[in-house]
């Protein structure tokens, strides 16, 4: 079973390789996803993996520079998604729920605010 870290660090290799395999296997059947970007949140896992293969097809697409990092706030892990675009760069954070070794749910926001978020040096 993976810790919470090593979860996050798999989340954020799926962003960074735009690939869902790293996740798919740990994500629970009832896995949750909101945003306070999108009006309705992604109830299951099949449905999330869909979106979520769709976004990072778009990124490749577009050859967008898009990023994640694993962060520590308050001793919980979160990931940082970075977008460079017209020069700036654009932050959010992911905040993971875990629950015996699975992603639970997933939430993307400003809080906490990507700012307060201690990313950790990860090889």
């Amino acid at each position: 079973m993976k810790t919470y870290k090593e979860i996050a660090m798999e989340f954020a290799k799926a962003w960074n390789i735009r690939d869902s395999k790293y996740i798919e296997p740990l994500l629970k059947d009832d896995f949750r996803y909101s945003s306070q970007w999108v009006l309705t949140d992604i109830e299951n896992k099949n449905d999330f993996l869909k979106y979520f293969d769709g976004k990072l097809k778009t990124i490749k697409q577009t050859k967008a520079i898009v990023f994640a990092e694993v962060g520590e706030y308050n001793n919980k892990y979160y990931l940082v998604i970075s977008q460079i675009l017209n020069g700036k760069i654009n932050k959010v954070t992911l905040s993971i729920n875990v629950e015996e070794g699975m992603i639970k749910s997933a939430n993307m926001g400003l809080f906490p605010a990507p700012g307060n978020i201690k990313t950790l040096w990860v090889k």
